[in-house]
C-alpha cells in the first residue's frame, strides 16, 4: 500500500523504495517515554507507530526503534540518537521495500535554532533482535534560513547519495558487513582522451 501524499511530504529526498507506508503524527493522547531526567525536547515527543504485516514498529528520537510481533512481544530494537539541540525531533517513520527487501525508514532532524540537519536513516530487522543500520545520511541542511537539499536513490545492489550542496556518491551494498559502503564520488564521464 502506498500513501503517496505523505510519501511526497515526508520523504521528498528518497527514490527507489516501493510499497511505502508512512506516519508523521503520534497517536493522540499517547505519552512519550519520559524520564524525570529529560535532557532535550525530543524526549517529550510522543512515539511514532506503524502496524504493518502483523508487526508494530514504534520509534522515538532518543529511545530508538522497537519492533513487536502480533502478540506484542518485542522481536528487535535499536538505540536512539543523542540530543544535540532544541530542533531535535523525529519527523517521520516509514516502512517500504527496497527491491523486495523490507526496510524501516526514519526521518529525523538534529540541531538548534540557527542550524539544523535532516537525516534519512534506513534500517532492517537483522538477526538476534538487532535492527541493522543500512544507511544514514543528511538530506537537508538549514542554516540562517538557507536550505540545501540532497537525495538518496536506491538502485539494484547500491544507492546514489547526494549530500546537500555536494556531488553524487556511490554506495554499494556489502553483504559481509550487511550495510551500504561508500565507494566514492562519481567522476566526470564523457571527457575526450588526448
Amino acid at each position: 500500500m502506498m500513501m503517496l501524499p505523505l510519501l511526497v511530504a515526508a520523504l521528498p529526498w528518497l527514490h527507489g523504495v516501493t510499497d511505502v507506508t508512512s506516519t508523521d503524527t503520534a497517536t493522540p493522547g499517547e505519552a512519550a517515554w519520559l524520564s524525570e531526567d529529560a535532557l532535550c525536547a525530543a524526549e517529550a515527543q510522543p512515539p511514532l507507530r506503524l502496524t504493518v504485516g502483523g508487526q508494530t514498529i514504534t520509534a522515538t528520537y532518543t529511545t530508538g526503534i522497537r519492533v513487536e510481533n502480533a502478540e506484542g512481544v518485542e522481536v528487535a530494537s535499536s538505540p536512539g540518537y543523542p540530543c544535540l539541540g532544541s530542533a531535535d525531533s523525529l519527523e517521520a517513520l516509514s516502512v517500504g521495500s527496497i527491491f523486495g527487501e523490507p526496510a524501516i525508514i526514519l526521518t529525523f532532524t538534529s540541531g538548534g535554532r540557527n542550524e539544523q540537519w535532516t537525516w534519512l536513516g534506513v534500517y532492517r530487522v537483522g538477526f538476534g533482535g538487532a535492527i541493522d543500520p543500512l544507511f544514514a545520511g543528511v538530506v537537508e541542511y538549514r542554516v540562517d534560513g538557507i536550505v540545501r537539499t540532497g537525495s538518496v536513490r536506491f538502485v539494484p545492489g547500491a544507492l546514489i547519495y547526494r549530500p546537500p550542496g555536494a556531488r553524487d556518491t556511490l554506495w554499494v551494498f556489502d553483504p559481509v558487513v550487511d550495510t551500504y559502503v561508500p565507494r566514492g564520488v562519481f567522476g566526470r564521464e564523457g571527457e575526450p582522451h588526448s
